[in-house]
């Protein structure tokens, strides 16, 4: 059976969240391999100065990664709709990302598996090794499809032409090994200008299963800089038409996410690190959820106070229609499950 394109997964199979808050587990539970990345993108938190991110690059071990597994199979009920094996890095700069993906997807505890990388990476073992470990979607970050604005943007010294043919090559191994998956689903942020954008398209046409545009975002403001506004400059105005008046984010209410030291935030924007709602080696990712921090960071975020938060109140991805579909204005705070305490010990 074909694969459902990327863009069309968030129609499948919907509820409307403000009626079922509160979730028993989260649809999306994320892990990162590595916090580290060979690119340093201009509007990405990545290129930050040294002593902004240099302590929270990390590459995470397979004994953490196998806690997390085994918290997640001892998790009662449904299984997660999605899996993501990535948050702020690139996951190939972890060397164990094969043998992650090939002991997540043996546990079978998401309904898929996907991650996004830069493809940069890639090599013939490690293409093999995505088709064999079970990776359903592998979402590209395309940067620009015009090599010098590529290598501007990227600072890497990777030249455009690499990114496409291991992609070629990926495509290429799926075909021999009779494989569909993983779905390659590649994409840029909107340039604004559609010969530009259209570019992209053909670049790409002959080595994607599908090709799209994803919508600018600022997220975590550190010292009054957001990253977005080194790409777009004086065009952040058409940016900011694109967002909603919302005032609570949808995503702590469906989301996990583990970063590669253990430490858990309620979704994968908050790249420095301002909410903590605590550690998988202290607790379990089930006792974190069902736990107090998480149980105040939703009641602060019904109550529209996620201005109180450092990485919320830089972030607009929850205004965005883009990336959030679900609009949790005005669900009262008493529908929450109170705060289980902890009770037993971490696995």
């Amino acid at each position: 059976m074909s694969a459902v394109r990327y863009t069309e997964l968030k129609n499948t199979a919907r509820h409307n969240l403000r009626d079922v808050i509160p979730l028993a587990k989260p649809y999306t539970l994320l892990i990162e391999p590595s916090s580290t990345c060979n690119f340093r993108c201009r509007m990405c938190f990545q290129s930050a100065a040294e002593e902004k991110f240099k302590e929270k690059r990390h590459v995470m071990d397979m004994a953490l990664f196998r806690r997390i597994i085994r918290q997640a199979q001892a998790w009662q009920g449904e299984r997660f709709k999605v899996l993501k094996l990535c948050i702020y890095g690139e996951p190939f700069t972890n060397p164990h990302f094969i043998e992650m993906l090939t002991l997540a997807h043996a546990a079978d505890i998401a309904d898929r598996i996907e991650t996004t990388t830069n493809a940069s990476l890639l090599t013939e073992d490690i293409c093999r090794g995505l088709v064999r470990g079970g990776l359903d979607y592998l979402r590209v970050s395309i940067y620009s499809a015009i090599p010098a604005k590529h290598l501007e943007i990227t600072a890497s010294g990777v030249p455009m032409a690499r990114v496409h043919d291991n992609l070629a090559m990926l495509q290429r191994v799926k075909r021999e090994m009779g494989s569909e998956r993983p779905f390659i689903a590649c994409k840029m942020l909107n340039t604004y200008d559609e010969t530009e954008n259209q570019t992209f398209r053909d670049a790409y046409a002959d080595v994607a299963d599908e090709i799209y545009l994803d919508e600018p975002h600022s997220w975590v403001e550190i010292d009054g800089e957001q990253f977005i506004d080194r790409l777009y400059g004086a065009d952040m105005g058409r940016v900011e038409r694109h967002l909603t008046g919302r005032s609570a984010c949808p995503m702590p209410f469906t989301t996990l996410a583990v970063r590669s030291n253990g430490a858990v935030a309620p979704c994968c924007n908050d790249w420095f690190g301002g909410t903590n709602l605590g550690n998988v080696r202290e607790e379990t990712i089930e006792e974190i959820w069902n736990g107090r921090r998480m149980y105040d960071f939703q009641v602060m975020q019904l109550e529209g106070r996620n201005r109180e938060n450092i990485s919320c109140r830089g972030c607009s991805v929850y205004k965005s229609a883009h990336y959030t579909r679900d609009d949790i204005d005005g669900v009262p705070v008493s529908q929450l499950r109170r705060p289980i305490e902890k009770t037993r010990e971490c696995i």
